[in-house]
């Protein structure tokens, strides 16, 4: 699993402690980046308006519509 170097602000608490949220059966290296903190699993079940990111911060889970960061 690679995280990606763009970063979302959660639209709650404005934090840019983002994660995203991974959807599907998980593997091995998804279990590991969930346990390091850097995603979160939503679990198998997949639908049009599923959360695509979580606050590390505040715990909030929204679609990716927050403003962008570019990470460095």
């Amino acid at each position: 699993y690679r995280r990606r170097v763009t970063r979302h602000s959660c639209p709650e608490c404005g934090s840019t402690e983002v994660i995203p949220i991974a959807y599907g059966l998980p593997g091995h290296s998804l279990f590991e980046a969930s346990e390091r903190g850097e995603v979160e699993i939503g679990g198998c079940l997949i639908s049009d308006d599923d959360p695509t990111h979580a606050c590390r911060t505040c715990g909030h889970r929204f679609r990716g519509r927050g403003r962008l960061d570019s990470g460095s």
